[in-house]
């Protein structure tokens, strides 16, 4: 979804609040030093979602991401790493956004996390450098099914852009993803 587009949808009142929050909050990822924690926590929120996180893509280890935050059931967790292999996160890179509204398991059955964690459903979409290379990632994931609406890619396309150039601004300035918790 084109941002532009956004101006010319019909939304209900609860999600022209929802995304108004969105805008206000990644409109200066600078007044929050906790960038990536408050957008994480934010979508947890927003959607009831149970799993949000924001993670990038290893340099050392191909085909790994590190997470840069991590938020299970509304709190932000230390931050882990994982192989993309046979996993929904796989799937993204490539794409724009990509869902998996229900019966995740059955899909990836190799990918554990899944199961130890209950998860049934996935959204994720791609984070890309200024080259459209990708770098990364925003996932959220959760116990029941979730509907891809053009609400839920609304949000979450005024969440990727901010991200990207947060990504960016820290890695020209080579600063460390540091985790604020």
């Amino acid at each position: 979804m084109e941002i532009g587009a956004l101006l010319y949808t019909t939304w209900t009142e609860f999600e022209r609040n929802k995304l108004n929050e969105a805008i206000e909050l990644v409109n200066n990822p600078k007044a929050h030093p906790c960038f990536f924690e408050a957008v994480a926590l934010y979508l947890s929120n927003a959607l009831d979602v149970d799993y949000v996180l924001i993670g990038r893509l290893n340099k050392n280890k191909e085909q790994t991401i590190r997470t840069l935050t991590m938020v299970i059931e509304k709190l932000v967790v230390p931050n882990v790493e994982y192989a993309l292999e046979n996993t929904p996160c796989e799937q993204v890179f490539g794409n724009e956004i990509c869902c998996f509204p229900f019966q995740l398991q059955n899909r990836f059955p190799e990918d554990r996390m899944l199961v130890d964690l209950g998860i049934e459903s996935y959204i994720g979409a791609p984070l890309n450098n200024l080259n459209e290379e990708p770098v990364g990632l925003l996932a959220l994931m959760h116990r029941k099914s979730i509907v891809k609406t053009p609400f839920l890619d609304a949000l979450i396309t005024i969440m990727t852009l901010p991200i990207e150039q947060e990504l960016h601004r820290l890695s020209a300035n080579s600063q460390e993803f540091t985790n604020c918790q």
